[in-house]
């Protein structure tokens, strides 16, 4: 059928348009991911405001880091993607915090009031560096996770170097169990054995191994949402924030 027959058939029949506007629609599939995303979304946000409603209250920088947290998980939950409006932000909010800090003890000459929980303009910057840099390596790796880039950075202006360094290896290591945990439902354990030297290698070496048509290759390519990995990881660093 020509392309001028086919267009006046869907203008006469809007049906056909339908149709083939639906091969770009998500799969039910896809869907129900999203929503199940959500709820969970809404879940850990929910909890770590209830639990923390305390934390809040003692002073700004835990406040700003709980806000970021349970905003970051909701996005990523539910759209796969951390947005520049939320981690650009909180990176202007934790520089600017520990500089008003900073400039407050060096005039004061007194020591860091407790309301403000800050770690110091030096130690704020260290944190944003070895966040972003730790993400940023990941993200040359996986080839994904841009916005985790960004919401690392500002969570390391909050929390300093050491514990932002310590968040992201807790961070990976609860990914990692968690993909592994979802591969051995999804695939199977013997699957796994068997796809996964070619999957690794093509990992490491895309340019000298070729990837497995697998369905391991296919999971390993899914974006992770990691707000929550993080969320749960700033827990066990800090007990409590």
């Amino acid at each position: 059928m020509s392309s001028s027959a086919t267009n006046l058939r869907a203008s006469l029949d809007p049906g056909v348009t339908h149709r083939h506007r639906q091969r770009d629609l998500p799969t039910t599939t896809d869907l129900q991911i999203t929503l199940t995303g959500r709820k969970v979304a809404l879940t850990i946000a929910v909890l770590l405001l209830l639990v923390y409603s305390q934390v809040l209250l003692q002073n700004i920088s835990n406040a700003l880091l709980v806000l970021l947290l349970a905003a970051a998980c909701h996005h990523d939950w539910s759209k796969l993607k951390i947005p520049n409006s939320l981690t650009y932000p909180a990176v202007v909010a934790g520089l600017g915090l520990n500089l008003f800090a900073t400039a407050l003890v060096a005039f004061s000459g007194r020591t860091t009031p407790e309301w403000l929980g800050t770690v110091g303009l030096a130690n704020s910057l260290l944190g944003l560096f070895v966040g972003f840099s730790v993400m940023a390596i990941v993200f040359a790796i996986a080839r994904k996770g841009a916005g985790d880039v960004k919401l690392a950075a500002a969570m390391g202006t909050l929390v300093g170097a050491a514990d932002m360094f310590a968040i992201l290896i807790w961070s990976q290591l609860l990914a990692a169990v968690f993909v592994a945990l979802w591969a051995i439902v999804a695939i199977g354990p013997i699957n796994i054995c068997l796809q996964m030297p070619r999957t690794v290698g093509n990992l490491i070496r895309p340019d000298k191994v070729r990837p497995a048509k697998s369905q391991l290759q296919e999971l390993l390519a899914r974006p992770v949402p990691m707000a929550g990995f993080f969320a749960l990881a700033t827990l066990i660093c800090r007990g409590g924030f």
